[in-house]
């Protein structure tokens, strides 16, 4: 969350020559070489949409740093540092992200009904379960808390269904306030994983852990970046996981998204591995991207990605539309007119 200076202004759309309305999404610009349409590593880019501030129900839309579809209502859930949801209707065109509407949003609620506050609000991952039954109005969100690590269930409206036991490991120090439970996702048979952003103390710096509800837990080599950490993780339908990595040192060095996938997960305590690279963004490169955090797939082959803008003026909320290409692109990037 609070990773990225507010001097990250190096690596923004400053250049935007599109104001928008109060609310109204506008596309994005996302390198000088590719554009929309365009396939990049083993990723098609399709869609790249900078959403403004507003607010729904005297709630701001700022800090979005977990993302989660839900197939049967057919909306995308943002989840706000603020401990605080928002939904979207994507709007698509002949495959390709053209607009989102902000459709509601509502305040995850404290075990008395009262909003979250404070320390107690920095909710970061996000995961929809029961999203994909055929039945309308039971989605129900597992959350992850950073700075008390925790995980709970909510229902639609806000409310604590469940708060779901961690294992011993996890009611641990960890490197920092600010580096708890950073992400979170479901398993196909419906086991929760979670993960810290940076390893434990106890665990070695050059690895990544993934951890069970239940105590199972995995390790598979960090992106290798200055102060990589992992900020997102989503589960595939064969039991792999992609993982969202983000490397930030300062302004005088590139900011880095890696989208990687790993092997299936074996039994616990077996070696887990990066199976695949998918895309590496870095701004030293071109690229215009921000403090992506958020990850959701979308059937599939397709992902939504969201940045926080960390409620900073020179930093945006960066919503991208992604799809995952069986083999790496070989062709140049269509060139455009400037």
């Amino acid at each position: 969350m609070h990773a990225l200076s507010r001097t990250v202004a190096g690596f923004t759309l400053l250049l935007s020559a599109v104001v928008p309305h109060a609310g109204e999404a506008v596309h994005h610009k996302l390198s000088e070489r590719y554009a929309v349409g365009d396939d990049y590593m083993s990723v098609g880019l399709r869609g790249a949409l900078h959403l403004p501030y507003t607010t729904l129900n005297e709630l701001p839309m700022v800090e979005l740093s977990g993302l989660a579809w839900d197939e049967d209502e057919q909306l995308l859930h943002a989840l706000s540092d603020h401990g605080r949801v928002f939904s979207f209707r994507p709007v698509f065109e002949d495959g390709y992200l053209v607009n989102v509407e902000l459709v509601r949003a509502f305040a995850l609620l404290d075990d008395k009904g009262k909003p979250l506050q404070g320390v107690h609000a920095d909710a970061e991952g996000l995961a929809a379960v029961k999203q994909n039954n055929a039945r309308l109005g039971d989605t129900e969100l597992v959350v992850s808390f950073e700075r008390r690590p925790r995980v709970i269930k909510f229902d639609m409206h806000g409310l604590q269904r469940e708060r779901l036991p961690l294992p011993d490991i996890l009611l641990t120090t960890y490197h920092n306030s600010n580096k708890g439970l950073e992400s979170v996702t479901q398993l196909s048979q419906g086991d929760i994983l979670t993960a810290p952003e940076w390893p434990l103390p106890e665990h070695s710096a050059d690895s990544t852990w993934i951890y069970a509800l239940d105590g199972r837990r995995w390790a598979f080599p960090r992106f290798p970046a200055p102060r990589s950490s992992l900020v997102a993780i989503e589960s595939m339908p064969d039991g792999s996981l992609l993982t969202l990595e983000r490397s930030f040192v300062s302004i005088w060095r590139p900011l880095q998204i890696a989208l990687r996938q790993t092997t299936p997960l074996p039994p616990a305590g077996e070696p887990l591995a990066i199976a695949r690279e998918f895309a590496v963004f870095n701004s030293f490169e071109g690229w215009q991207i921000d403090n992506f955090e958020g990850l959701t797939r979308h059937g599939p082959t397709h992902l939504f990605l969201v940045s926080d803008d960390n409620e900073s003026w020179p930093q945006k909320t960066l919503l991208i539309y992604l799809e995952l290409l069986d083999e790496a692109a070989t062709h140049t990037p269509t060139e455009r007119l400037r």
